[in-house]
């Protein structure tokens, strides 16, 4: 019985990861830089990684249960059903905390995300680049301290960039504070990110490479769970 509940688990929880890598890819192989909100960029982790907070935490959590435990591992699914019967409120307002504090978990970096950007498809020169140019655009005075910018306009705030050069990535987050520029500074980034254009980028064959080793295991899983079930006795 552990057998097809481990195949069921690993196709389920590779099946989102392979489409989040080809959604990468996909953003990473533009012919011009990406701009992504930071919620919608942290979204896309959260549903990448669904499986293993969904199926990985509740194995976790049922493996500190003798009873459960001991069930899975020699049980028929006749067992299963009739386990499912046995009062365990205690461990079913565990499992219920569990998720709550996933969803609380997920809610509260949502929100710190929303004054977070993500540039996809652009080196740190361009980016810089093209930052300091949406900030003139914007009509704002401003000063780079290495990383960080410090901007006036009717009131201060100061943005931190933190590039990936590997991944070709640059992340734009405003410290507290810098909320009212977020979404005027994005427009005008958008604007100017439109007149840049960008290079093959090494990334997209990785993504590819990931997609395809993550997709091969999935059909493995299938085969192996097909396979295990046509070999029960009936």
């Amino acid at each position: 019985m552990l057998i097809p509940l481990l195949l069921i688990g690993t196709f389920v929880c590779l099946f989102p990861l392979m489409l989040y890598c080809l959604f990468l890819a996909g953003l990473n192989n533009r012919p011009r830089p990406t701009l992504v909100p930071g919620s919608w960029d942290f979204a896309m982790v959260l549903l990448a990684t669904a499986g293993f907070w969904m199926i990985g935490g509740p194995v976790v959590l049922a493996g500190f249960q003798e009873q459960t435990k001991h069930i899975f591992l020699r049980g028929s699914f006749a067992t299963i059903r009739d386990h499912l019967h046995v009062r365990i409120w205690p461990w079913g307002l565990l499992w219920l905390a569990y998720f709550l504090l996933v969803v609380a978990a997920s809610a509260w970096i949502l929100r710190r995300r929303r004054t977070v950007t993500v540039l996809y498809q652009i080196d740190g020169e361009s980016g810089h680049a093209a930052i300091e140019a949406a900030l003139a655009r914007s009509g704002w005075s401003w000063a780079r301290q290495n990383n960080l910018y410090v901007v006036e306009g009717n009131s201060r705030a100061v943005l931190d960039v933190a590039v990936a050069p590997t991944l070709r990535t640059v992340a734009l987050r405003w410290l507290p504070g810098g909320e009212a520029f977020h979404e005027p500074f994005a427009a005008a980034l958008t604007e100017v990110l439109a007149g840049y254009a960008s290079g093959e980028n090494p990334v997209v064959g990785w993504l590819w490479t990931v997609a395809i080793v993550l997709f091969a295991l999935m059909v493995f899983c299938v085969v192996l769970f097909v396979v295990f079930m046509m070999s029960l006795p009936r």
